[in-house]
């Protein structure tokens, strides 16, 4: 399989998801860190509870987080 075919077969899996309604948790760095839908893999002092790097995204599924977004703060 090429990479074409890959980025099809991916994109078709991404839109089952979503119309069984898997959503990414939407963070980006700024953000205020939110202990229930984050976790905090690393901290740094000179912060106020900003997420500073996002590592891997997270995902919501009918409402309930099945995985939190891990973030720096």
């Amino acid at each position: 399989m090429d990479k074409k075919g890959l980025e099809i077969l991916i994109a078709k899996y991404e839109g089952v998801l979503t119309g069984l309604g898997m959503e990414e948790i939407p963070v980006k760095p700024g953000d205020k860190f939110d202990p229930h839908i984050h976790s905090s893999v690393a901290e740094c002092e000179c912060n106020e509870n900003n997420i500073i790097e996002v590592y891997q995204k997270g995902y919501k599924f009918a409402g309930r987080i099945i995985r939190p977004a891990l973030v720096r703060v």
